[in-house]
């Protein structure tokens, strides 16, 4: 009769001490004993996740459907949770267990707990003016009242032009920013939208839209 079956959950990627929702989160488990080399050995694996919804008496909720946010199979020996699909500032309890089906002494089990990070939360980002004329004008970006427990925050103020591209207009640690803006789509009333990415000192983001009319110069 073999022991249990000793193996180790790594993570492979987004493995801070908390885990960014909007990062994928890839974990690899290595078999470490003689069960796992048998030639008639055949393993199965399955993932579970747990949500804890009472930290004081440590409930846990069972993840239902956990098929349907992760890249990979749950009975895969890696597992790839996908990108935005974890709940910010929660704690988790994943867990995987191993057994040969030819045998029914050989199994094992990993245990991760983690935490996911918070997402910058409470702020706003607006302009000094709602319209203005393009190149004659100077708007004014600026974010105000944005909060999160891991700073610094980095501000990031992106103007989206055709074809899918865009520029960026300011990136740092400053708040506002000066910029002269082309004129907007007369299809649109003159509109132009820009990007905000407030992001945390892990990197976790938030994101909002600044809107502003710029007419053509007569």
């Amino acid at each position: 009769f073999f022991p249990c079956i000793a193996f180790l959950r790594s993570c492979n990627t987004n493995c801070g001490s908390e885990v960014i929702p909007a990062v994928r989160v890839v974990l690899v488990s290595n078999c470490t004993n003689s069960p796992c080399y048998k030639e008639t050995a055949e393993l199965r694996y399955q993932w579970s996740l747990y949500l804890q919804t009472n930290p004081l008496n440590s409930s846990w909720s069972e993840v239902h459907q956990l098929q349907t946010i992760t890249g990979t199979a749950l009975n895969a020996s890696n597992l790839v949770i996908n990108p935005s699909t974890l709940v910010p500032g929660q704690d988790y309890r994943l867990t995987v267990n191993l057994e040969d089906v030819n045998d029914e002494d050989a199994n094992g089990f990993a245990v991760w707990l983690f935490k996911t990070s918070a997402i910058p939360a409470g702020g706003t980002c607006t302009a000094n003016t709602s319209s203005g004329v393009a190149i004659d004008t100077t708007f004014i970006l600026y974010c105000t009242d944005w909060d999160d427990p891991n700073e610094p925050l980095l501000y990031e103020f992106v103007l989206p032009l055709a074809d899918g591209l865009s520029t960026i207009l300011s990136y740092g640690y400053s708040k506002a920013v000066e910029v002269i803006l082309p004129p907007g789509d007369p299809m649109e009333n003159y509109t132009l939208t820009m990007d905000t990415v407030v992001t945390s000192s892990i990197g976790s983001r938030a994101n909002a839209s600044i809107n502003v009319k710029v007419c053509y110069r007569l």
